[in-house]
């Protein structure tokens, strides 16, 4: 039987869980970005049909391998300038660093892909050609139309 890999850009379901579920907490602490996102995993893997995941995260430091290659990537991006927006920001990242550094790895997870100076997409693309090496498949959950190059006869999104 061949592998179906699920190839997941977290951030884009971090965010997607972020703009659902904000303002849900447990116990005073906001929690809305871990609940949908283990929400999505367990869909994404019963409706697929997945037999491995992976999950790839980006670095969040500001030189970054395209920054310095582009410095004008992602220049349009909105920086938050009030102190609500700072701390939404802030909590944002602690449930994103939770959800990679505890709740995968304590639930089985192993196939957590971070690696400083890159970013998601960078690793869905070497989880990708990896997967097509091995003759398995794929389906890269994300909403990039720049992933659409990585597009194969093992490959889909």
């Amino acid at each position: 039987m061949t592998k179906r890999w699920l190839i997941f850009d977290t951030p884009y379901l971090c965010y997607r869980a972020y703009y659902t579920f904000r303002g849900l907490t447990y116990e005073d602490l906001e929690t809305g970005v871990l609940y949908g996102v283990l929400r999505d995993i367990v869909t994404f893997t019963d409706t697929l049909a997945a037999t491995d995941i992976a999950f790839c995260f980006d670095c969040k430091r500001k030189d970054n391998i395209r920054k310095n290659l582009c410095p004008g990537y992602k220049s349009n991006r909105h920086e938050p300038s009030t102190p609500e927006e700072r701390r939404l920001v802030k909590e944002f990242g602690r449930q994103v660093k939770l959800l990679r550094t505890k709740y995968l790895p304590s639930i089985g997870y192993r196939n957590i892909f971070f690696q400083d100076r890159y970013e998601a997409d960078d690793l869905i693309a070497a989880v990708s050609r990896e997967i097509r090496r091995r003759e398995e498949r794929g389906i890269i959950i994300a909403s990039d139309q720049d992933l659409y190059q990585l597009l194969t006869n093992r490959i889909s999104m």
